[in-house]
């Protein structure tokens, strides 16, 4: 802070310009090299005689993002004024979850399994696939619970 009080205004101004002049960096790979991809939701299920009439997008916003040479998508600097209405506040709101699991799966991490169950069955209930998605997340359950039981019952003899 002391250092930047001695600098001239226009140092400081022409230090700042150079910042954001610098290439972007893949916090994967450290490349500096992007494409831009638009993302849409598309419906489930359709059925059309044609090739590709199954890409049905429903959402009302494409998403566009930074994706690195390595695949890795950068999180977008959304800032601004919000879109207003319900809509548009709820396909961001499934946008960001959707990166964030995105990017959960591509660093290796897991997601909190109470986080994970309710997405599940708020998912379910949406879908009208709630006894399959149940039979699923019963599963999950039961592996994990065998996954913990296995760590913390005691050494055989």
């Amino acid at each position: 802070m002391a250092a930047m009080s001695r600098q001239s205004p226009q140092q400081r101004t022409f230090e700042r310009e150079q910042r954001m002049n610098d290439p972007c960096t893949c916090p994967s790979c450290g490349s500096t090299w992007f494409r831009e991809e638009t993302f849409n939701q598309y419906r489930k299920e359709t059925y059309s005689s044609r090739a590709g009439g199954d890409l049905e997008v429903i959402s009302e916003m494409p998403q566009t993002l930074r994706v690195c040479l390595c695949g890795r998508p950068l999180s977008p600097n959304i800032g601004g004024a919000g879109h207003g209405g319900a809509t548009p506040s709820e396909q961001m709101t499934s946008f960001k979850q959707s990166l964030k699991f995105a990017l959960n799966k591509l660093d290796g991490s897991t997601t909190d399994p109470v986080q994970m169950v309710r997405s599940l069955v708020a998912e379910a209930l949406k879908q009208g696939d709630f006894a399959a998605e149940f039979d699923k997340m019963g599963t999950r359950v039961e592996e994990l619970g065998n996954l913990v039981e296995s760590f913390t019952a005691p050494p055989e003899k």
